[in-house]
């Protein structure tokens, strides 16, 4: 993942995040607390509102730190990465 990444991309980049999780979850804020700064934050509700995607860009310095950011997000219960 980390060479595609540096193959695809220039650092550092204002790079787009995807994760999904239950509605009323309580989790998007639980996200934004653990990365602060994000931006252009969108959330969309799944066809029968018990989903939620969450799109939003930040900067990153490299690859690693887009794994790491992933790393750290998926350890909260409940999200799942994109």
């Amino acid at each position: 993942m980390k060479k595609l990444l540096n193959e695809t991309h220039e650092w550092p980049h204002d790079y787009t995040f995807k994760f999904i999780f239950r509605d009323g979850s309580g989790i998007r804020k639980r996200i934004e607390e653990e990365i602060p700064d994000i931006k252009e934050v969108d959330i969309r509700s799944s066809r029968n509102n018990k989903w939620k995607s969450m799109h939003f860009k930040y900067r990153v310095k490299n690859a690693d730190q887009v794994l790491e950011i992933y790393d750290k997000i998926q350890k909260i219960e409940g999200v799942m990465a994109l």
